[in-house]
């Protein structure tokens, strides 16, 4: 629904056609212009928080510049995920941009990369960061566990695509 103050209320629903063991997350993908470099979040922070890895982060109101320079892995992968968001906003230098919030807690991260281009290289200079800024909202992302040198994303970590409504403004 879109509404003449500018604000729009989103009702997602998902519901499988065939049953899926686990999915790296469910929400919504957003390009944004690349102008949009600026995300504040109301959620656990200052770094990056996941399901099995956020006990550190603090509720608080954070932000950060949606840059290159903020993927902290030598090898480009899945990074800058925030947990039990409230409100988020990706904005242009001027203010201007994207609010979303929700009755139930988010994640969300936003990247100057294409999602396709941080699962394709295999070095953080081969990344292409491209004209938009990619703006995940998500209401789950798997864990991380620690595959490389322990155990996997434990079962209660994991995400499973089952029949789901969320609703979002």
């Amino acid at each position: 629904t879109v509404h003449g103050s500018g604000e729009i209320d989103v009702e997602w629903q998902l519901t499988p056609l065939r049953e899926i063991a686990t999915v790296p997350r469910i929400g919504l993908q957003l390009r944004a212009p690349r102008a949009f470099r600026r995300l504040h979040w109301y959620g656990r922070g200052p770094h990056e928080t996941y399901p099995d890895r956020k006990q550190s982060g603090r509720v608080g109101v954070y932000g950060e510049d949606v840059d290159a320079a903020n993927l902290p892995y030598v090898m480009p992968q899945e990074y800058g995920n925030k947990t039990g968001v409230r409100w988020a906003t990706l904005t242009a230098a001027d203010g201007m941009g994207l609010r979303v919030a929700s009755s139930e807690l988010l994640q969300v991260s936003a990247h100057p990369f294409e999602t396709r281009c941080l699962e394709e290289a295999r070095h953080t200079f081969s990344l292409d960061q491209g004209g938009a800024t990619t703006f995940n909202i998500d209401f789950h992302v798997c864990g991380l566990g620690n595959g490389s040198c322990g155990p996997a994303v434990l079962d209660q970590y994991k995400v499973v695509a089952a029949p789901q409504i969320h609703r979002i403004t």
